[in-house]
């Protein structure tokens, strides 16, 4: 019996990966930014932008023209959630 011929499997390159991470989180993380300058989008995006560079998100605000700065994200997170050794 010949053998079947596998179907190629598709691949999620690394910026649809990220697109598709970043709606995934903005969809589920519950956080409200109405009438902030930045959106929940934008805390997000610092947040796996750190991550993925392995770095830090005070890095992250600095290199990125648009970004927020690193005390609005944490700001942010801190409203809706417990961060460890934030005040």
């Amino acid at each position: 019996m010949p053998k079947q011929k596998a179907t190629p499997e598709a691949v999620l390159k690394a910026n649809e990966a990220y697109k598709l991470s970043l709606q995934v989180l903005t969809e589920n993380l519950q956080m409200n930014r109405d009438g902030k300058r930045y959106t929940a989008q934008d805390i997000i995006d610092v947040l796996m932008q750190a991550s993925v560079r392995n770095s830090s998100v005070e890095r992250v605000c600095d290199e990125l023209s648009d970004a927020p700065s690193a005390n609005v994200v944490r700001n942010a997170l801190a409203e809706h959630y417990t961060l460890r050794g934030h005040r």
